[in-house]
């Protein structure tokens, strides 16, 4: 009997089993649906806490994105550079526009030139500084007040609120090496400014003197001794004198900067410079600037350059050129006497038998220090998104809002105040009652001239002016497509190596501008030239030369 019971329960427990294992089976399916069920909604989760995640913690008196830019007006106080004579930024349009925009009013302290400065450090040393600067700031403020906490590092706000500067920065790396503190952080927003009529030295000529000295345009430095020459000996000029023509004019060793650089492939002058390989050089010291020195010299006691061109001022050189007795200047042509009608060229770049490449200077597009926000700046991310309407382009979608864009910064509102002259928007002309920059600036108070932070890339010239089309076509077709790049002028420096800068670039400066004007006029003979190189030697050349590299293999991110 005991056997039996002990058989059934055993069956019952097989039984019962079959049932559990189809169960475990159906329950494991199950599980296996729900965990996928799961992972899946929370994977959904991961993607929108990673978008989350990306997005700023925006406070809540703003919007992120469009506009106004805060919910309620705010007021920043700001202290900036102006013009001299030029109206209260308040009265300006551009920044009446934007405030309707923004919901972002301004409170101004302007000064001009002769006491900004002062007035910018009496506030800084006393701790009375504004919420934002706008339009002047030395690298050297930004790394001492950066460094300080004074200014803001604006990185942070850059990448969360200024999409079109972004954009601007990728595109134009030179623009992030030139802004981008030694300590990595950013201080100060950029100015970046190309303009068809803005352009390094120049060198222009009426073409009618060389068809009257039968030459054609020179290639090298002895072509153009030979042209300066022709000009000195005949009546270039046609007006029946062929005594007052003055062959090459100019203002300034700086005039002869074109000469240099057929001599030592160089476009920076008579100042320091990078060679192609990246080497920091410093162009007097160099054995090729020898070899200038006797060929300037020589067109100097031929008088073939100004004998006045060291003494005289731009004015004084300005009225011999519309005066007609200049057979190459040193000035746009855009100030010769409207009623010109003669063709106005430019000198192509030269070679020598110590140099066979051609080179002109590269357009300096990127200025520095045009916008700080400082530690007193209650609403920082909205200064951030009012700064970056002006680093939207025309073409993009933001820099259709209001018209507000870098473009309007400069010219003001298309429509308004100027129009395309033509349908392949090559050139551009004023609406009355606009005539030129001044009435924009002074009597229909819409701009205030370049310098805000903002991105300016405007190539159509003025309508209806044919000097400036003749300007703007020569350095397109003579000077644009051998452009090089010089030392830059933003490269930052440590204070140690600012103080030693300082010291030693003034002297060594005083002291070379002083030697090459003897060397040319002959006060100094050119058999000197390894004495003057030793004296550079002595002041400290080899130092400032070291230091230069170091701090442009930083700009350059070597």
């Amino acid at each position: 009997m005991k056997k039996k019971v002990i058989s059934f329960l055993l069956i019952i427990v097989m039984i019962s089993s079959l049932f559990i294992g189809c169960g475990k089976q159906e329950d494991k399916e199950t599980s296996k649906d729900t965990q996928d069920e799961t992972e899946a909604v929370d994977k959904d989760k991961d993607d929108d806490r990673g978008e989350d995640e990306e997005k700023p913690d925006v406070p809540d008196y703003m919007n992120a994105t469009g506009y106004p830019i805060t919910k309620e007006k705010i007021t920043i106080k700001a202290m900036g550079l102006k013009n001299p004579g030029a109206v209260d930024w308040s009265e300006l349009e551009i920044f009446k526009r934007a405030e309707e925009l923004t919901n972002i009013h301004f409170e101004f302290e302007l000064a001009e030139a002769s006491t900004y400065p002062e007035k910018k450090n009496i506030a800084l040393a006393g701790g009375e500084y504004p919420d934002v600067f706008l339009r002047d700031m030395s690298i050297s403020d930004e790394e001492t007040y950066g460094k300080q906490g004074i200014f803001i590092n604006l990185q942070p706000l850059i990448d969360d609120y200024a999409p079109n500067l972004k954009k601007r920065l990728e595109e134009h790396p030179e623009m992030e090496s030139a802004i981008t503190a030694l300590d990595g952080n950013i201080y100060g927003l950029p100015a970046y400014i190309r303009t068809s009529t803005m352009n390094p030295w120049l060198c222009f000529f009426d073409t009618s003197w060389m068809e009257r000295v039968g030459k054609d345009m020179p290639e090298t430095v002895d072509d153009l001794y030979d042209l300066l020459k022709a000009y000195k000996e005949e009546d270039a000029n046609g007006n029946g004198d062929p005594n007052d023509e003055i062959p090459w004019g100019g203002v300034g060793v700086g005039n002869l900067n074109f000469i240099l650089a057929a001599f030592t492939g160089l476009a920076g002058g008579v100042d320091f410079d990078v060679q192609e390989d990246g080497t920091v050089v410093y162009t007097p010291a160099l054995p090729v600037f020898e070899e200038f020195l006797k060929y300037t010299n020589k067109l100097y006691k031929e008088g073939l350059i100004d004998s006045e061109m060291f003494t005289q001022t731009m004015q004084q050189h300005m009225a011999k050129v519309k005066n007609g007795i200049v057979g190459i200047y040193n000035v746009s042509p855009t100030n010769l006497p409207p009623e010109t009608e003669a063709l106005q060229d430019g000198l192509e770049p030269l070679v020598s038998e110590f140099n066979d490449k051609k080179v002109a200077p590269l357009y300096e597009t990127v200025r520095t220090g045009k916008g700080i926000i400082t530690d007193k700046c209650q609403y920082p991310e909205a200064m951030m998104r009012w700064f970056d309407i002006w680093y939207a382009t025309s073409e993009e979608e933001d820099g259709a809002v209001n018209g507000l864009n870098g473009d309007s910064l400069f010219l003001g509102f298309e429509g308004e105040h100027w129009e395309y002259g033509d349908t392949n928007k090559e050139t551009y002309r004023w609406i009355e009652p606009v005539t030129d920059f001044q009435t924009l600036r002074d009597e229909v108070k819409v701009t205030l001239d370049t310098g805000l932070p903002g991105y300016l890339h405007f190539m159509p010239y003025p309508a209806d002016f044919p000097l400036m089309e003749m300007k703007v076509k020569a350095v397109q077709t003579r000077h644009e497509p051998y452009m090089v790049q010089r030392f830059p002028t933003t490269v930052r420096y440590t204070d140690e190596e600012l103080e030693r800068v300082t010291l030693l670039e003034t002297d060594i400066s005083n002291y070379v501008e002083q030697m090459v004007v003897k060397f040319i006029t002959g006060d100094e003979p050119i058999e000197n030239f390894g004495r003057f190189v030793k004296t550079l030697e002595e002041i400290g050349l080899e130092e400032l030369l070291d230091i230069k590299q170091k701090a442009y293999d930083r700009w350059a991110g070597k």
